[in-house]
C-alpha cells in the first residue's frame, strides 16, 4: 500500500489534514484500539474483506504511531493537495479562458450580425430613395407634358382671337394643377 493513496488518519476515523496533524500519541492510539474492535476479523466472521479492513488499519496505525513516518506522511500529503491545488486553479484558469473565448466568439458573431442588418436596412433606404427619384422623374415628366399643353392651349386661344382674361383663366387652372 502506497503511502499517498490513503488518508491514514481517515482509516481511523480521526480528523485529517492540519487537525490531524495536531493529535497527540495518545489520541491516535485510543482511536486505533477503538477501531481495531469494531474491525477485527472475529468480530466479522461473515465479511470477507475483514482480514484486508484489520491489515489496512494495522499499517495506517503503523505508520501514524511512528514519529518519522508520521511526519514523512505529513508533509507528503500536504505537498499532494498542494499539487491538487495548482491542478484545480489551472484547470480553474483553462475553464476560465474557454468561458471567455466562447464569450468573444459570442460577442463577434452578434456584432456581424447586427452589421448585416445594419446593411440590409441601408440596402432599404436606398432603394426607397432610387424608387422616390424615379417617382420625382415621373412627376416632372407629367408636369412637362402639363406646361406643353398650356402652352399649346394659350398659344390656340391667342392664334384664335381670344383675350387675355381667357389666357389668365386658363393659366389660373393649370397653376391649380402644379405644373
Amino acid at each position: 500500500m502506497d503511502i499517498t493513496e490513503v488518508d491514514h488518519y481517515v482509516v481511523l476515523d480521526l480528523p485529517s489534514g492540519e487537525q490531524g496533524a495536531k493529535l497527540s500519541q495518545k489520541e491516535i492510539s485510543k482511536a486505533y484500539r477503538k477501531k481495531a474492535l469494531e474491525l477485527h476479523p472475529d468480530k466479522r466472521p461473515d465479511d470477507p474483506n475483514a482480514h484486508e479492513n484489520f491489515r489496512k488499519l494495522k499499517t495506517s496505525y503503523d505508520i501514524l504511531k511512528d514519529e518519522k513516518n508520521r511526519k514523512l506522511f505529513d508533509s507528503t500529503r500536504k505537498i499532494t493537495i498542494s499539487d491538487l491545488d495548482l491542478k484545480a486553479r489551472a484547470e480553474a484558469e483553462a475553464r476560465e479562458r474557454a468561458a471567455a473565448a466562447a464569450e468573444r466568439y459570442d460577442f463577434v458573431e452578434k456584432e456581424e450580425l447586427r452589421l448585416a442588418r445594419i446593411a440590409a436596412h441601408n440596402a432599404q433606404r436606398m432603394a426607397g430613395r432610387k424608387h422616390k427619384e424615379a417617382g420625382r422623374k415621373i412627376n416632372h415628366g407629367r408636369a412637362r407634358i402639363r406646361a406643353m399643353r398650356y402652352v399649346n392651349k394659350v398659344s390656340r386661344s391667342i392664334s384664335s382671337g381670344k383675350t387675355k382674361k381667357e389666357a389668365d383663366r386658363i393659366l389660373a387652372s393649370y397653376s391649380k394643377k402644379k405644373l
